[in-house]
């Protein structure tokens, strides 16, 4: 009985994977330069009409979101200057940043609920992951492009090379006094492995 709610648990993983990867091939998302350049380059065309769901994403995602925008000046101008940061620079950026977030720590929980209804693994090993990975989601830092930062740990620790990662890696606290990022207690050769994934991240 334990094993085969193993191996429905790694089923259920390995699909919810899946699919996330799928969504992510097929979605062939342009970047915002890409869409800036062809629009410079004046062969853009006439602008496509939005379809019916990116007008009700575009409608309910900030209506979603401004109940969650912090109502300290302060919170809200730190989160403001990490979304220009990372090049969202609309008017209802942070809303609809804070909607999505919202919608991606609720949605594998939701997942793992139909996986349990339709009988694919147990109802409470279902929601159980999907609470998990949804959590995941919101508890771990962007590893986008750490590789070529100049400064890693929230910017506390200068980013020179593998050896700046490592360091980071193997003794977060005394790197950076009351960081929340566990100590791991890596063997030195997984650490170093840690790192070389790390390093191919730019």
């Amino acid at each position: 009985m334990h094993s085969s709610g193993s191996i429905s648990l790694v089923v259920f993983m390995m699909v919810s994977s899946l699919m996330l990867l799928v969504a992510t091939l097929v979605g062939g998302r342009k970047t915002k330069l890409d869409v800036r350049l062809k629009d410079l380059s004046g062969t853009n065309g006439p602008a496509p009409e939005q379809d019916s769901m990116e007008q009700l994403a575009r409608s309910a995602l900030p209506r979603l979101g401004a109940r969650l925008v912090p109502n300290d000046e302060e919170e809200r101008t730190l989160l403001q200057g990490r979304l220009i940061h990372a090049g969202l620079y609309g008017r209802q950026a942070m809303a609809i940043f804070l909607a999505v977030k919202i919608l991606l720590m609720i949605a594998p929980a939701l997942v793992g609920l139909l996986f349990g209804l339709a009988g694919v693994v147990p109802v409470s090993y279902g929601l159980l992951v999907g609470s998990v990975m949804g959590a995941a989601g919101v508890i771990g830092p962007n590893l986008a492009g750490v590789a070529t930062r100049n400064r890693i740990a929230g910017g506390a620790v200068p980013n020179s090379g593998p050896d700046d990662l490592k360091r980071w890696i193997m003794s977060p606290n005394t790197v950076k006094p009351g960081t929340s990022m566990p100590n791991l207690n890596l063997s030195d050769a997984d650490a170093t492995a840690l790192v070389a994934f790390l390093e191919t991240l730019r």
